[in-house]
C-alpha cells in the first residue's frame, strides 16, 4: 500500500471525536512568561483582590442598570401626572403655577424616584473604595517587586497582558462617569415633580433614559476587564 493511501486510510479511520481529543493533547497555549499569576486557577494576593473587584464592578453596573429601568418607570409615571395637570389648567385657562401642578400622586412617586437615587450612590461609594483598594494593591506590588529586584512593578502583567497602571485607568474611567451620572440623577430627582412645562418633563425623563454621562467606552472597559482577569 503506498503511503498516500495508508495516510487516507488512518485518516478516515480516526472518529471527529478521536482528532479533537488528538488536538487538544497536543494544543500548547501561548503564556506570559513575565505574569506571576497567569494561568493560576487559586489566585492569591494582588491577582484576588483585583479579581474580585472586577466581579464586583460588573455586578455593581448590572445593579445600576436595574435600578435606572425602574426608574424611567417612575418618571415615566410622574411626567403623565404633571402632563395631565398642565392640560388641566390650560383647560380651565388658569395660571400654570407650580402649585396648580402639584398633586398627592406625586408624594409616593417621589419617595420610591429617592430610595433609588440612594441606592445608586451606595454603588458609587463602593467603586470609590474600589479604587482606594486599587491604590493599596499597587503600593504593596512595587514594594514586592523592589524587594525581588524586578523592577517597576506598573508595566508588568499581572493576568495576561494588564499592568495595575491599566486597572487603575479602567477603575479611574468608570468611576468618574458613574460619580458624575449619580450627580446628574440627584437634580433630577429634586427637580421632576417641580417641572412647569413640557420641554423640562420631556428633558428629565430624556436624561435619566440615556444617561449621557455613561460613556459608550464603559462597556468597552468592563468587558475588556472581566476577559482580562478570567471572568469571561
Amino acid at each position: 500500500m503506498s503511503g498516500r493511501k495508508k495516510r487516507n486510510r488512518l485518516f478516515h479511520e480516526k472518529s471527529p471525536q478521536k482528532m479533537y481529543d488528538e488536538a487538544e493533547e497536543n494544543f500548547s497555549p501561548v503564556k506570559s512568561p513575565s505574569s506571576p499569576y497567569h494561568m493560576q486557577r487559586n489566585l492569591q494576593g494582588s491577582a484576588r483582590k483585583i479579581k474580585d473587584a472586577a466581579a464586583d464592578w460588573h455586578n455593581g453596573i448590572l445593579k445600576w442598570n436595574s435600578l435606572n429601568s425602574e426608574g424611567v418607570k417612575i418618571i415615566n409615571k410622574i411626567a403623565n401626572i404633571k402632563l395631565e395637570r398642565m392640560f388641566a389648567c390650560q383647560q380651565n385657562e388658569s395660571e400654570v403655577a407650580s402649585g396648580d401642578l402639584m398633586s398627592p400622586d406625586l408624594e409616593p412617586l417621589c419617595e420610591a424616584l429617592t430610595v433609588i437615587v440612594q441606592s445608586q450612590e451606595k454603588i458609587v461609594r463602593k467603586m470609590k473604595s474600589m479604587r482606594v483598594m486599587l491604590v493599596g494593591v499597587k503600593n504593596l506590588e512595587a514594594f514586592r517587586c523592589e524587594g525581588q529586584g524586578e523592577g517597576n512593578t506598573a508595566s508588568h502583567p499581572l493576568f495576561q497582558s494588564w499592568s495595575i497602571t491599566e486597572f487603575e485607568e479602567t477603575f479611574k474611567g468608570l468611576g468618574e462617569m458613574y460619580e458624575k451620572e449619580l450627580e446628574l440623577k440627584k437634580i433630577i430627582g429634586q427637580n421632576v415633580a417641580h417641572a412647569k412645562d413640557r420641554n423640562a418633563l420631556m428633558m428629565y425623563t430624556s436624561s435619566w433614559l440615556h444617561q449621557p454621562y455613561i460613556e459608550e467606552r464603559a462597556e468597552i472597559l468592563l468587558e475588556g476587564m472581566l476577559i482580562e482577569t478570567g471572568h469571561k
